[in-house]
């Protein structure tokens, strides 16, 4: 089975607000559409673009202030895969649960579930403390598309 997987390259731009990317986050996934993958891949924390237009200079303080947007953020990637019948791999967004900051990763699906994975956010995740944890994580089962579908060949 072949499967065409489609891997962002997120320029992280000064925005004046919400719509000024949800404006960038639409160019990039609506090219990405263009290709007809199965797969989108969007970086991980990509949401901190959101940083440059909120007024606060302390980053722990910031980042917690990202979690806000974590609503606006699940329904616009969702509308994404919905419409253009991807899974969208949403990168990781940092989510408030309980008082406490998680870096979330998402998976959009074509039907419009969304699935979280949730881990802490630490100061520094390279040099880990004592023995490595067991993987964590999901196995999810994808329909394969009943159709062939090649770049070009659905242009608007």
């Amino acid at each position: 089975m072949k499967v065409r997987i489609a891997s962002i390259q997120y320029q992280l731009r000064h925005i004046d607000d919400w719509d000024g990317f949800v404006r960038q986050v639409d160019f990039v996934l609506n090219a990405a559409a263009d290709y007809c993958p199965q797969f989108v891949l969007l970086p991980e924390l990509f949401t901190t673009q959101l940083l440059s237009f909120m007024d606060n200079d302390d980053v722990p303080s910031a980042v917690r202030g990202l979690s806000e947007y974590t609503t606006s953020y699940i329904e616009l990637l969702r509308t994404h895969a919905v419409r253009h019948s991807y899974y969208l791999v949403g990168g990781t967004h940092p989510n408030l649960r309980e008082g406490k900051l998680l870096n979330t990763a998402f998976l959009f699906t074509p039907g419009g579930q969304v699935h979280r994975q949730e881990g802490d956010v630490k100061a520094d995740e390279r040099e880990p403390e004592g023995p490595l944890p067991e993987p964590v994580g999901k196995l999810f089962a994808v329909e394969k598309r009943k159709e062939v579908v090649t770049p070009g060949k659905n242009w608007k």
